[in-house]
């Protein structure tokens, strides 16, 4: 398109250039859009990764947990400030 061997450029081979041009920004576009989401799901896994370590017992916990059984009444669990960390 740049090198013309022979004549002018002419009113088609702007239009010509100027769709290319166009052509190569909307692969830009949606090449750093690609990259914008795949950066968006690595986050997303390690967010996740993350939750799921802290939401996992140790098999001691677990044990615990079973020998003792679930409460019957807790008290204070309906008020704002309750603490669940207090039975820990």
């Amino acid at each position: 398109m740049v090198n013309k061997h022979f004549g002018y450029f002419t009113r088609d081979d702007e239009e010509a250039f100027a769709m290319f041009a166009v052509y190569c920004g909307l692969a830009l576009h949606h090449a750093k859009l690609y990259d914008k989401i795949i950066k968006s799901e690595q986050r997303y896994r390690v967010a996740l990764e993350v939750l799921s370590y802290h939401n996992t017992c140790t098999e001691e916990e677990y044990e615990l947990a079973r020998h003792d059984g679930i409460p019957k009444e807790i008290v204070g669990i309906d008020d704002y400030y309750f603490n669940p960390f207090c039975f820990g």
